[in-house]
C-alpha cells in the first residue's frame, strides 16, 4: 500500500512464507521484513521468529492438519463371508464355549434330578446336542419336567433368539453399503506403520511450517515421526497440494499431511480419497503486518477476536474466499482508497458472520461432486444393486456343502461300527466282555 498517495497496490509473490532459517527472509515475509508491503492477505501461522520482524494480529482461527489417505480395495475373499462379516471370531468362539458348559450343567443337573422329578436323562453328547439346535432355532427331542432345567432352557432360547436377530441385522448392514476399512485409524497407528516402512509422509514443499514442528515437538509419537522423517527419509514434498493430490492417488502407500479445510474439499470431490477423523498440530492463524505497522491495532482490536481451537472455521474461510476470488479482488482493490478498503473488511467480515463464505465453499463442493460421480462406484445409485448375488452368498451353500459330506461321513462311521459291533460274537470272550463293558458305559453316560 502506498503511504503517500493511499492507493492499494496488489503485489503477487510466490506462495512462499519463508522462514527463519534463511537470513534474507524469501516470499512474502521479505516484503515486510524489507518494508516493501504492509500487509499479507493470507492467513500466516503464529510463529515466534515472524512475530521478531511482523506484527500477527491476534489469532482469528485454529488451524488444523488433517490426514489424507486412498481409500483401500477390499482385497479379502467373499468365500465364508456370510459367516465371518457378522460376528467376530470372539463371538463365535464365546458362542461354543457356552454350549459346552451349558452341556456339562445340563448333564449334571438331568443325572442328580431324574431320581427326584423323575427327571429326562440326557447323555453329555445329548445335552451338548440339546443347546445346538436351541441355538440354530431347532426344537428339542424331550421336554425336561424341573423347573431347573427349564429356566436354563428358556434363558438360552431368550439368548439365542437375540443372537440370532444382531446375525440378521449385521447382515442387513453388510449387503447394504460397502465399507473400506483403512490399515489405521489415527496419528499412533499411522506412525507405527511408517516406522514399518508400509506408508510415507507427503506433504507440500511451499510451507515447511508443520515439519518444522514436527521437528521440534517434545512428544514421543512426533519424535518417533521425525526419526522416519529426517534419518529414514520417509518423506515427499511436492509442489502444490494439488499436485500432491494426484500423487497420492497414484501412489496409495503416502499419507498427505495439509489444512483440513484444504484437504476435506478435495475428499468431497473425489470418492477415492479418505480423511481421518483426527487432526494433528493445532496451530494459531493471524494477519501478518509490516513491523510498528499503524494497522496492527485496528486489526487486532477490531477485526479480530482470539478463539479457541474449536471454533467455526468461519475466518479461516473467509481468506478461502479471497484466495477463490482474488482476479475479481485484485482489479477491484487497484482503484480503492484506504478508507474504502476498510469499508470492504468489514462487508466481507458481515458476510463471514452470516456464513456466506462457509455456504458457498459448501456449495462448491457438492457442485464439483455432483460433477465427477464416476469415481464413486461403490456407492453411485446406478451402480447400487437391489438383490444379493452369488459372490457374497456363497458362504450359505458352502454350509450346506459341509453339512452333507459331515453326514455322509457320520453315515460310514455308523455303518463301519454297526459291522463291527455284529461281527464281535466270533472273537475271543475277553474282547467280548470288554465291547460289552464299554457299550454299557457309552449308554450310561453318553
Amino acid at each position: 500500500m502506498g503511504h503517500e498517495k493511499g492507493e492499494v497496490k496488489i503485489l503477487i509473490v510466490p506462495w512462499s512464507y519463508g522462514d527463519e532459517g534463511n537470513a534474507s527472509w524469501p516470499g512474502a515475509f521479505k516484503a515486510l521484513y524489507n518494508q516493501e508491503a504492509d500487509i499479507i492477505a493470507g492467513a500466516a501461522i503464529m510463529r515466534y521468529d515472524r512475530s521478531l520482524i511482523a506484527d500477527l494480529t491476534y489469532p482469528f482461527q485454529c488451524v488444523h492438519t488433517g490426514m489424507l489417505t486412498v481409500a483401500p480395495v477390499r482385497q479379502r475373499s467373499d468365500a465364508m463371508l456370510i459367516v465371518t462379516e457378522p460376528f467376530q471370531w470372539q463371538v463365535w468362539l464365546m458362542t461354543a464355549a457356552c454350549i459346552l458348559f451349558s452341556a456339562l450343567t445340563l448333564f449334571i443337573l438331568s443325572s442328580t434330578l431324574r431320581r427326584v422329578y423323575n427327571e429326562e436323562s440326557f447323555s453329555l453328547f445329548e445335552s451338548a446336542w440339546v443347546f445346538f439346535s436351541i441355538f440354530v432355532q431347532q426344537g428339542i427331542p424331550e421336554q425336561p419336567r424341573s423347573w431347573s432345567i427349564r429356566i436354563l432352557i428358556s434363558l438360552w432360547w431368550l439368548a439365542s433368539i437375540t443372537l440370532m436377530a444382531t446375525f440378521t441385522g449385521s447382515l442387513v448392514a453388510l449387503f447394504a453399503v460397502e465399507r473400506h476399512e483403512l490399515p489405521f485409524s489415527s496419528f499412533n497407528e499411522l506412525v507405527k506403520l511408517v516406522k514399518q516402512g508400509k506408508y510415507s509422509i507427503l506433504m507440500d514443499s511451499k510451507s515447511l511450517t508443520r515439519t518444522e514442528m514436527i521437528a521440534n515437538s517434545q512428544l514421543p509419537v512426533y519424535q518417533d515421526l521425525w526419526y522416519e522423517i529426517g534419518v529414514n527419509h520417509r518423506i515427499k514434498y511436492v509442489k502444490g497440494i494439488r499436485s500432491a493430490v494426484n500423487f497420492l492417488l497414484q501412489n496409495p502407500a503416502y499419507v498427505l499431511l495439509g489444512p483440513k479445510t484444504v484437504l476435506k474439499m478435495y475428499e468431497q470431490t473425489d470418492c477415492r480419497l479418505t480423511l481421518l477423523q483426527e487432526t494433528i498440530l493445532p496451530t494459531y492463524v493471524s494477519i501478518a503486518l509490516a513491523k510498528d505497522s499503524p494497522y496492527s491495532t485496528f486489526f487486532s482490536n477490531r477485526g479480530f477476536s482470539s478463539r479457541r481451537c474449536k471454533t467455526s472455521t468461519s475466518r479461516m474461510l473467509l481468506w478461502r474466499f479471497h484466495m477463490y476470488t482474488s482476479h475479481l479482488v485484485d482489479l477491484y482493490f487497484r482503484k480503492l482508497y484506504i478508507s474504502t478498503f476498510l469499508e470492504l473488511w468489514w462487508l466481507i467480515r458481515e458476510l463471514v458472520e452470516r456464513g456466506f463464505p462457509k455456504k458457498w465453499i459448501r456449495d462448491y463442493g457438492n457442485y464439483i461432486a455432483s460433477r465427477r460421480f464416476d469415481f464413486c462406484n461403490g456407492t453411485s445409485p446406478s451402480k447400487l444393486k437391489s438383490y444379493l448375488d452369488l459372490r457374497r452368498a456363497q458362504g450359505a451353500f458352502w454350509i450346506l456343502i459341509g453339512g452333507l459330506l459331515c453326514g455322509i461321513l457320520v453315515l460310514f462311521i455308523e455303518i463301519a461300527l454297526h459291522y463291527v459291533v455284529k461281527n464281535a460274537g466270533s472273537e475271543d470272550n475277553r474282547f467280548a466282555q470288554f465291547r460289552r463293558w464299554a457299550s454299557s458305559y457309552i449308554r450310561e453316560n453318553w
